[in-house]
């Protein structure tokens, strides 16, 4: 059976370097997703009323 890892276990066996980047792009990722909701708000729209 093959062994399965977490994420965390994954992570942390990267470079203190490349966990800073992805830490970083994750911070931005969530900023942006937040940024987003805000906009859906004041505009009176939802995720339900925007179809792709």
């Amino acid at each position: 059976m093959d062994k399965y890892t977490t994420l965390s276990e994954e992570l942390s066996n990267l470079s203190r370097e490349r966990q800073e980047l992805i830490e970083a792009r994750a911070s931005q990722i969530r900023l942006e997703e937040l940024t987003l909701r805000n906009l859906r708000e004041k505009l009176g729209l939802s995720k339900k009323l925007v179809r792709w």
